[in-house]
């Protein structure tokens, strides 16, 4: 806040609320539903079925959470038409963080229904914030001022790069702890 000053900082701090406020409907309950299947699929050893409820989670939550996206997509551009805002082009590039961070609550369910909670919440709740932290501070050192825009853009790559950390990390231990099968699809459950 200090580096940014209160409105630029204000500006991010709205758009990442936003985020991550819509990443919970985005979820579509998925995140909290695989802790519960996996732990079920696990008991009754049934493998196929937790293999399909895994991928599918993520499908689903990808689609929804585009869904998302772009429905605050066409709301912010309509509501900019007619009455133009300052939260407008951050919130518009922003709202692209709301798939990376939905995913990101997805494989904190999945990594603590592996037992894994180190890996559900270290990348995203430490290695995250303290990344964005250091990239903040060296934009700042280098050009004397920061803005919420470039660190908005550059939060958003570093999402991405801790997100697809953590997914092949957790989908190593999945495949460590669960031997390769077909999945199962249950999308109606």
């Amino acid at each position: 806040a200090r580096w940014m000053g209160k409105i630029e900082y204000g500006i991010y701090e709205y758009v990442t609320a936003w985020t991550l406020f819509l990443a919970l409907p985005a979820g579509l309950g998925l995140p909290r539903t695989t802790v519960r299947l996996i732990a079920e699929y696990k008991v009754k050893q049934d493998f196929g079925s937790l293999h399909g409820i895994v991928r599918g989670s993520w499908l689903l939550i990808l689609l929804g959470s585009l869904t998302v996206s772009l429905i605050v997509l066409g709301v912010v551009l309509s509501i900019n038409h007619y009455h133009e805002f300052v939260y407008a082009i951050p919130l518009l590039v922003g709202i692209w963080i709301l798939p990376l961070q939905a995913l990101v609550n997805l494989y904190k369910g999945v990594a603590t229904a592996l037992e894994e909670i180190a890996l559900a919440y270290i990348p995203s709740d430490i290695i995250y914030p303290i990344l964005v932290l250091g990239a903040g501070f060296i934009i700042w050192r280098d050009h004397h001022s920061l803005n919420s825009l470039p660190l908005i853009i550059l939060a958003g790559v570093i999402l991405f790069v801790v997100t697809t950390v953590q997914l092949l990390l957790v989908r190593r231990k999945f495949n460590q702890e669960f031997e390769p099968t077909t999945p199962v699809y249950a999308y109606r459950e």
